[in-house]
């Protein structure tokens, strides 16, 4: 049986991700998509907590390769002041227990000033 081309795409806009989906990829293609808001707005949420502002933080595109499988397996930033290229590889593991850890500490701040 003759291996499936993997293809990948950078996906900029709306119409592109549109383009992209269809019924035989739909269900990888949203796991790993919304694997990467949620990882983009942990991102963005530990840059705030940092001093910084949600738009220094810009994105460009999002690659994904229509492999069958699901999962993020690297995010790559810009560092907007330095030009340095960060390549991160997400650990879900990790990843669940910082996200859970932002949102108790979240809840805790919203509830304590109320």
């Amino acid at each position: 049986m003759a291996r499936k081309k993997i293809k990948t795409y950078e996906i900029e806009t709306i119409t592109q991700l549109l383009n992209v989906v269809n019924e035989d990829n739909f269900t990888e293609f949203m796991v790993d998509f919304s694997e990467f808001i949620g990882i983009y707005l942990q991102i963005i949420r530990v840059h705030v907590r940092n001093g910084g502002k949600k738009e220094d933080i810009k994105f460009k595109h999002f690659t994904w390769k229509d492999d069958g499988k699901v999962g993020v397996t690297k995010i790559h930033i810009t560092d907007s002041n330095t030009g340095e290229l960060i390549e991160i590889t997400p650990d879900r593991k990790k990843n669940r227990a910082k996200l859970n850890e932002l949102l108790n500490d979240s809840n805790s701040n919203t509830n304590d000033s109320m």
